[in-house]
């Protein structure tokens, strides 16, 4: 009989012990989950960083592969941000940003992904969305960060926007990605030569 007590108050403990350890895994699975979203978001805006960027836009591919439709997504440089950073220093800069992304949040449409690439580059990841809808989209941000800054700076953003198709010849999401980077990236830098603020889609002429 003393065996028989012996034995169930040591399976009690070990079973206590078990949901112990249980409860432990199941706290450090909800710390990685955590971990993980905090990876993917910039600290400084509280939008997607790039490697959320990079995430998102090869969903959105994967999702085109599969049932067509568009994606466009807007590269976004702030005009003469050295300049100004140079002029007001880099806290000042990073209220700017901050300001900046708020703006553009309040702009984009209810499906649409801000992003923070670097510095003071910015994408919008447009998922079902045709070249003219993202010109719409882009010259709603390129205006109201042109009048809308309550900071009291005066600045301007320059966007260059790209759109993958779906098509029978299919890329990777990887491919995709990597096309649609340097594509907007073209984009811009024509926005930028032919004076800044302002958007421009991109034109392999």
């Amino acid at each position: 009989q003393t065996d028989i007590v012996r034995s169930r108050e040591l399976l009690i403990e070990q079973r206590d012990e078990a949901m112990t350890a249980q409860e432990k895994i199941r706290h450090l699975q909800d710390e990685l989950t955590k971990l993980s979203e905090v990876v993917r978001v910039d600290q400084l805006t509280g939008v997607l960083n790039r490697r959320g960027f990079d995430d998102a836009v090869v969903r959105e591919v994967s999702r085109v592969n599969r049932g067509g439709g568009n994606l466009s997504i807007a590269m976004l440089d702030v005009d003469n941000f050295k300049i100004f950073n140079d002029s007001y220093g880099h806290q000042t800069g990073d209220q700017l940003l901050k300001e900046l992304a708020y703006i553009a949040q309040n702009h984009i449409r209810e499906n649409d992904i801000l992003v923070r690439y670097r510095g003071e580059e910015f994408f919008i990841i447009m998922p079902n969305c045709t070249p003219r809808q993202a010109s719409e989209v882009a010259e709603r941000i390129r205006s109201s960060l042109e009048k809308d800054m309550t900071s009291g700076h005066k600045i301007t953003a320059s966007l260059g926007i790209s759109t993958y198709s779906f098509s029978s010849d299919l890329e990777s999401a990887d491919e995709v990605l990597e096309k649609l980077i340097e594509q907007s990236d073209q984009a811009l830098y024509q926005a930028k030569d032919k004076g800044r603020n302002r958007f421009q889609h991109f034109s392999s002429i």
